[in-house]
């Protein structure tokens, strides 16, 4: 029951941040986002091979409901079309994402999806807080 409740809070924060809101659902103080998961930084490799995810407000750390360092919910692609693609917990606050050969990259969503489930949205904080969905166009590194 608290992952479903905890899958509802991240939607619920999500449908606010999509519809403009620079508040949490329900929080009226003026720091409201400072408890979510969400990403600081996209980028995508030189090669074109991985997008490294990097996220705040983790607490000790990234985990994943899959119990390992695996995470099922991201995809990658265009704004109209994306394919899941394996992704990984490569650090307490970073998460990289294999980009298919055959991969458009242009996009890189995570939990963005019509009926988001446990199985589709596996990174949580430390603290048992799901990462905000979130679609994104990655920066080229640097």
């Amino acid at each position: 029951m608290k992952k479903v409740i905890s899958l509802l809070l991240a939607l619920a924060t999500a449908a606010a941040v999509l519809a403009g809101c620079t508040e949490a659902p329900g929080d009226t103080s003026a720091d409201s986002t400072a408890g979510v998961t969400e990403p600081v930084s996209v980028v995508l490799s030189d090669d074109g091979k991985t997008v490294t995810v990097k996220f705040k407000n983790v607490g000790s750390g990234l985990t994943s409901t899959s119990g390992g360092a695996s995470v099922a919910g991201f995809s990658i692609g265009t704004a109209n079309k994306t394919n899941n693609c394996e992704a990984k917990i490569i650090s307490a606050d970073t998460v990289a994402v294999h980009v298919p050969d055959d991969a458009k990259t242009t996009m890189l969503a995570y939990a963005f999806e019509n009926t988001v489930t446990e199985k589709s949205a596996q990174l949580y904080s430390s603290t048992g807080l799901p990462a905000l969905a979130f679609m994104v166009s990655p920066e080229t590194a640097q």
